[in-house]
């Protein structure tokens, strides 16, 4: 066995298709196909099940995966060791970022992180919550920034960059005055999501974070919402809340969205929290130069939000 091998398992794995795994690899099917064929009989049992429909691995297979992958994180914790061991400060990270909010963020902290370390090449993943978990198990992805509660973390390694109260969105000249009060906890007035019961909702798409606390919420509520529609987007929600069809569950920062004009925003009585983390690999060598991109998406994410505040917006 070597490291190119298992380079060639992991690739094959994932692309369940010799061809495709073989053009990622830069050679011949056939050429990926006898060292495939040749690992296997040297170890003495089938890793992958070939079939037309494309390949899949053993049971016999899937621990070799799993091993392998261990293999592979252990190199690429070593390299940056070393490499920080040395201030070589060279390398490429895969970073993984929510997709509407994430961006903007990262526009921001990128130039001071070029200028810092520019050797160190980024590869931006703008993706779910559960893809970056599962890119982060498989060794794809180096750190992914999400938001998520504590109950949706994997076994991974989290640091938690701000915690985001769930509010409700009203339209503005909404009648429910006679229902709000407030509360000492929040500078939002705070209402019971009962009293909303006949009203209509946007939720999030389902296999979203978001979503499944927003059922969480109905739940605990003792709540059947009806359904307007759902989307990927929260600022779709605000769109439609400001058009007086609809209420929705969202998080803090959507109170300083654009879209928010003529929306209003409460508490639940209850104050339900999710949180903003960085998330790798459990386990692996966090090095200098990922310590410091963390800490810069933490820094800008907490300044704009201050900002935000004082402006009133």
């Amino acid at each position: 066995m070597n490291l190119k091998e298992l380079e060639y398992i992991i690739a094959l794995n994932e692309e369940q298709n010799f061809t495709r795994a073989a053009e990622k690899l830069y050679i011949t099917p056939s050429a990926l196909t006898q060292r495939i064929t040749k690992l296997e009989e040297e170890i003495g049992i089938p890793l992958f099940i070939r079939s037309r429909k494309g390949v899949e691995p053993t049971e016999a297979g899937k621990i070799y995966i799993q091993a392998t992958r261990k293999m592979l994180q252990l190199k690429k914790d070593t390299y940056k060791e070393l490499h920080d061991l040395a201030s070589l400060n060279i390398g490429t990270l895969s970073i993984g970022i929510p997709p509407e909010r994430g961006s903007a963020i990262f526009s921001d902290i990128y130039p001071k992180f070029h200028e810092k370390y520019p050797s160190i090449s980024i590869i931006l993943k703008e993706t779910g919550v559960y893809n970056q978990q599962k890119m982060i198990e498989e060794g794809n992805l180096d750190i992914g920034f999400m938001t998520l509660s504590s109950e949706q973390q994997s076994d991974d390694e989290y640091m938690l960059i701000r915690r985001e109260e769930i509010l409700v969105a009203i339209p503005e000249t909404f009648p429910v005055e006679h229902y709000l009060r407030n509360d000492f906890y929040t500078r939002y007035p705070v209402i019971s999501l009962s009293d909303l019961r006949y009203e209509p909702f946007a939720v999030m798409s389902k296999s979203s974070t978001l979503r499944e606390l927003q059922e969480l919420i109905f739940r605990r509520n003792h709540m059947e919402p009806q359904i307007l529609f759902e989307t990927s987007r929260q600022n779709s929600f605000l769109d439609m809340v400001a058009c007086k069809m609809c209420c929705a569950l969202v998080s803090e920062n959507y109170v300083y969205s654009p879209h928010a004009k003529n929306v209003r925003f409460v508490s639940l009585k209850e104050h339900p929290t999710w949180n903003i983390m960085a998330c790798y690999r459990k386990g692996s060598y966090l090095s200098e130069a990922e310590e410091y991109l963390i800490r810069l998406f933490a820094e800008s994410l907490n300044r704009d939000e201050d900002q935000k505040e004082r402006m009133g917006i």
